[in-house]
């Protein structure tokens, strides 16, 4: 059968112990109680990064009654965040990721943007039907477009 799967883009390196936790995260189609069918690891601190974001980065919206940091929109040269209250390079706390759901994920989501997607993902056999429909629908899609799809169900 599927089994789950660690997903991570070429363009991005990660901590180990990110991916160790993202490892650990139960997933929807391989445990029983699990509400993710993926996860995405979101950098949300992205105050230090705005003069860095290329127009292709992934923007990520959470489910409703989640507060919006300032991220700009693609294309936007306003920026309008303030400094951060905390520091993004300090050690994480060592409690496990943060599981939230996510509403929309894509280049142009428009407004709120809550983070950035930074190119890991733990996944499971629902990933794998999403792709196959986007497949079947389009002749060009991406990453983006699959996983949401997945949100669009609640599932990411």
């Amino acid at each position: 059968g599927r089994q789950p799967f660690l997903l991570c883009t070429a363009d991005h390196i990660f901590d180990p112990k990110l991916v160790a936790s993202l490892r650990q995260v139960p997933l929807a189609g391989w445990d029983t109680d699990a509400q993710f069918s993926a996860v995405a690891l979101i950098e949300t601190q992205v105050e230090t990064l705005k003069d860095l974001l290329p127009l292709t980065a992934v923007r990520v919206r959470l489910r409703d009654g989640v507060p919006a940091p300032a991220v700009p929109a693609a294309g936007d040269d306003s920026w309008g965040g303030g400094a951060s209250s905390t520091d993004p390079w300090s050690e994480p706390a060592d409690t496990g990721p943060e599981l939230l759901p996510v509403r929309h994920i894509g280049r142009s989501i428009g407004t709120p943007v809550h983070g950035i997607e930074a190119g890991l993902y733990a996944c499971g056999p629902d990933l794998l039907d999403a792709l196959e429909a986007q497949k079947n629908s389009r002749a060009y899609f991406t990453l983006a477009q699959a996983m949401g799809e997945l949100a669009g169900r609640g599932a990411l």
